[in-house]
């Protein structure tokens, strides 16, 4: 990548990558802060303006309850590939094929601060309120396509 740009890499119980990391990025013109498992990754989060992950489960939906864009990569045959298909489908995520093409996009994304925006704006479609708003649209819409005739009353 051509401009500087600041990495916190969280290795979690992977001692041995943390070590090989932290020798081989020793003249890295990037800021880089390496650590192994923590109990503050919501805190990094908070901070961050994109994550690069795998798309497991439970991180990715850290990551949108954070509203953090995310650089996907690796997926794991399966689960972790149908996360990745949905999370660059809801447009909350990009999925990059490559190493390669994993420094190509986090580049653009970088570059490009319109676009993680719409990023985080999309993830505003998973929070509790909107998710219940869109609920309500889906079955008030089904009904009235059912029973074109009868009229709703909402009671509160």
């Amino acid at each position: 990548m051509s401009q500087p740009v600041q990495f916190i890499i969280v290795c979690g119980h992977n001692e041995k990558l943390r070590m090989k990391l932290n020798e081989s990025l020793k003249i890295s013109k990037h800021r880089i802060y390496l650590t192994g498992y923590i109990n503050y990754v919501h805190e990094l989060m908070a901070i961050s303006d994109i994550m690069i992950t795998k798309p497991g489960g439970v991180t990715t939906f850290e990551a949108i309850a954070m509203a953090l864009p995310m650089l996907l990569c690796k997926p794991i045959p399966g689960q972790e590939q149908d996360n990745a298909k949905f999370l660059v489908r809801s447009g909350v995520a990009i999925h990059a094929e490559t190493s390669g093409d994993l420094t190509e996009r986090l580049s653009e994304l970088l570059d490009d601060a319109k676009l993680l925006q719409h990023m985080i704006e999309n993830t505003k479609q998973f929070h509790p309120k909107e998710s219940a708003f869109a609920s309500l649209e889906v079955i008030f819409g089904t009904i009235a396509m059912n029973n074109r005739s009868s009229e709703i009353k909402i009671c509160s």
